[in-house]
């Protein structure tokens, strides 16, 4: 009898694992998706390097950067209190005011066009090293100031004007008439916007004449033998609110 249930128990957990391995079988195998790589997004793509072209540059700038010099320092004085105001003719135009007084001399005009101008009685030599410090109080973009040098030589008069945009120009008065020897250009380190104060340099020695602008080479010409001539200041107003300059710190030294 022990026999028999032992042999039925037997059977009976042989049956309950094939039914449990039938079930296993009939079960799907799931199967799990591969995705495939997706690339790598690039947030910092490399780009070109921008190309500038450079400004051209007139031929007659080129010839004058590429005989660039430095101003030489002051040496011994040539005039002595060259801004004295006995030393000058100065008459204010209508409506606008002018006074020299202690090395200093001011212009104004309030919504004016005037022309003002100084005459020194001194003579330039021929050879000199000049220097002047001109403060811009308040000005209108085409104001502009005149350093005129060498008046009534035999080379005629020049006169180096600078406006309240940081340009210059150079022209060249004879009896004959006017002529433009550098039209209105860029300065470089002329401080334009006022309130500022410029310092403003001419070179003259041997045969030739450099413009400089604190400190800086602005432009050069060649000039033939001359006697000396006259010297003087001015200032151009466009009527177009209050201009207010000064001219001060006048130095002629040997060159």
């Amino acid at each position: 009898m022990k026999i028999w249930r032992l042999c039925f128990f037997s059977l009976s957990l042989i049956l309950a694992a094939c039914q449990q391995s039938n079930i296993q079988a009939s079960l799907p195998t799931p199967t799990i998706p591969i995705e495939s790589p997706t690339a790598t997004r690039d947030w910092f793509q490399p780009t070109a390097t921008p190309e500038f072209s450079p400004i051209p540059m007139t031929t007659e700038s080129q010839n004058s950067l590429a005989m660039e010099s430095s101003p030489p320092a002051p040496g011994k004085a040539l005039i002595e209190e060259p801004l004295r105001a006995d030393q000058w003719y100065v008459l204010a135009p209508t409506g606008g005011r002018m006074f020299l007084q202690d090395g200093i001399l001011s212009m104004a005009a309030d919504n004016q066009k005037l022309n003002f101008e100084a005459n020194s009685k001194l003579i330039l030599p021929a050879q000199f090293f000049l220097q002047i410090n001109v403060e811009l109080s308040t000005c209108a973009p085409d104001d502009y100031y005149s350093l005129s040098f060498w008046k009534g030589s035999n080379l005629g008069t020049y006169v180096l004007d600078f406006n309240c945009q940081g340009q210059m120009r150079l022209r060249n008065l004879q009896e004959s008439g006017s002529k433009l020897l550098l039209d209105w250009t860029g300065v470089r380190k002329l401080a334009p916007l006022p309130p500022t104060n410029n310092l403003i340099g001419i070179w003259a020695i041997a045969d030739r004449v450099d413009i400089f602008a604190n400190g800086q080479f602005q432009y050069g010409f060649s000039a033939k033998p001359n006697q000396g001539g006259g010297f003087s200041l001015a200032l151009s107003t466009a009527g177009e609110g209050l201009s207010a300059f000064s001219f001060s710190q006048l130095g002629i030294f040997e060159p």
